[in-house]
């Protein structure tokens, strides 16, 4: 542990040139997982008890016990992915776990308590992470083309296409559960349109129709009490049916747009991205949210005022992330994981040769973080 700290200490003096030798410590290792090699995907169970984790390489997951480090399960897929995505997603209550098995073009749903396969739901390609409604009785699976929902209770795959759609890109539900929101490319001819709408889950009816784009597809993000909507354009190569390419990239800057959710109102535009997918994400509370600023920084927000609260250097590629609590803010920098005050930006520690993938337990009690030697740390969140 000493020298773990003064790792920590020789981090903050080397990005800052002084530390505070009164800074309490954020986190406290706790213990370390032995992955046969560095994961692609680690998350937690939503009481926080297991860890599972996934490799790009293989469509096993291997399920670990959070109190003791111990691996309790290895649930193996038939097949290996031919793309590097798995998307390991547990059901709000825990019972089931969702992986993508992108060569075989299936969604396997696992039984967590017996590790066994309850169904494999056979799709076309697939186009992102799969999504359970707050209940956890639908799970919404992004297609190429259309969208996939999985009733489970029921045990069925019903389709929601919208017209004409080649793409559903981006989806959320809102916090009821009733009710979702979809990015949607579609193409008639030689014409391409974007638009988000507002679906009911019950009748597959669009409720509302909002279009902030106009020649791109665009990322959104919705917020946890399900009132507001971030929005910006994103670079995409959409192609017509007969395989014209509809959509180019663009090197002009793009703004963020904040929307009322319940009309599509446009509240204010702020902020700016260039080229590339950006990062739209709220924290917890809903209170602040972070944007891409370029493949470099990405910028933390006040949502209320939609003003800038401070810009923050990360890892490019990596994906920054709330605490449950919204306190922390983790992003990948060039010594490690850094922590920050998600409402100020302030440093608040630097977890050395610590990195992605990284993940909060739904508590906010634990964080775990791969090392570069395939293992994963477990760490006990202090103070926030």
């Amino acid at each position: 542990m000493i020298i773990e700290n003064i790792t920590r200490l020789s981090v903050v003096l080397t990005l800052f040139g002084f530390a505070s030798m009164q800074s309490p410590e954020i986190v406290q290792r706790a213990s370390s997982l032995k992955t046969k090699s560095k994961p692609a995907y680690i998350v937690f169970s939503p009481d926080g008890k297991v860890l599972a984790s996934a490799q790009n390489d293989s469509s096993t997951l291997q399920l670990w016990d959070t109190q003791t480090g111990t691996l309790r399960a290895t649930l193996k897929g038939r097949s290996q992915p031919i793309v590097r995505n798995v998307f390991p997603t547990f059901s709000p209550d825990g019972r089931l776990l969702v992986v993508c098995d992108m060569a075989a073009k299936e969604v396997h749903v696992w039984e967590v308590e017996t590790r066994k396969l309850d169904v494999s739901i056979k799709t076309s390609p697939i186009m992102g992470r799969p999504v359970f409604n707050s209940d956890g009785k639908v799970l919404a699976v992004l297609r190429n083309p259309g969208l996939g929902l999985w009733d489970v209770p029921a045990r069925q795959l019903k389709k929601w296409n919208h017209s004409e759609a080649a793409s559903v890109d981006a989806l959320a539900f809102e916090p009821d559960g009733k009710a979702f929101w979809v990015s949607v490319a579609s193409s008639d001819k030689s014409k391409v349109r974007f638009g988000l709408s507002r679906v009911s889950l019950v009748s597959g009816a669009v409720i509302l129709k909002v279009d902030p784009a106009e020649g791109f597809p665009f990322e959104f993000a919705l917020s946890p009490d399900g009132q507001t909507l971030v929005t910006t354009e994103s670079d995409g190569l959409i192609f017509s049916r007969d395989g014209r390419m509809l959509s180019r990239p663009s090197d002009r800057d793009r703004t963020y747009k904040l929307l009322k959710a319940e009309t599509g109102e446009l509240i204010a535009t702020f902020g700016s991205h260039k080229r590339g997918v950006p990062l739209i994400a709220f924290s917890a509370n809903g209170k602040t949210l972070i944007t891409s600023a370029d493949e470099k920084r990405i910028n933390l927000w006040d949502r209320d005022s939609a003003k800038l609260i401070v810009a923050l250097e990360q890892k490019p590629g990596e994906f920054p992330r709330f605490s449950p609590d919204g306190n922390l803010l983790g992003l990948i920098a060039g010594h490690g994981l850094a922590l920050h005050d998600a409402r100020t930006g302030e440093l608040k520690e630097v977890v050395a040769d610590a990195g992605a993938p990284f993940a909060f337990s739904p508590d906010g009690n634990l964080l775990a973080a791969a090392h570069k030697d395939g293992t994963v740390s477990l760490w006990r969140i202090l103070h926030r």
